[in-house]
């Protein structure tokens, strides 16, 4: 990250493979009030939750999902292979593993980002205002 361009904000996003489940004490510099599902069963030496946190808080980023009021519905990104993407959302079948990175500094821009489930393939938009006031970026990406 060090390396790229340091003109305008940085945005990680994709599948990261992190089960965050809730926030724990001393995430809230990360984590917003607004997480999804459990951390993951098996066990590892370093789970990818851990992993991921430290990654973001080492770089001073947010998981801007977790900061942005949603239904559950609008915050998975992912579901079992035995359920459906339209099956009523359970902890225990779905899971938010797709996430939106951005510097702690834009954390106020952000105005929204959410998943869609009844697209044909699942996406993920986010809506951020990092240009001039009077204009705003949509971002969709295909998950």
């Amino acid at each position: 990250m060090g390396r790229l361009s340091v003109n305008g904000p940085k945005l990680v996003f994709g599948d990261l493979n992190a089960r965050i489940g809730q926030r724990q004490i001393g995430e809230d510099d990360v984590l917003g009030d607004f997480c999804f599902g459990r951390i993951a069963q098996h066990q590892v030496d370093i789970p990818n939750r851990d992993l991921l946190l430290e990654w973001c808080q080492s770089l001073a980023m947010i998981i801007a999902n977790t900061f942005c009021p949603q239904p559950q519905e609008r915050l998975v990104t992912y579901h079992e292979p035995h359920v459906g993407p339209a099956d009523p959302v359970s902890e225990a079948s779905f899971a938010m593993l797709d996430f939106l990175l951005v510097g702690a500094h834009f954390k106020n821009h952000i105005r929204d980002v959410f998943s869609d489930r009844s697209a044909v393939l699942s996406l993920m938009c986010a809506f951020l205002n990092l240009l001039p006031v009077s204009m705003s970026a949509a971002c969709t990406f295909l998950l």
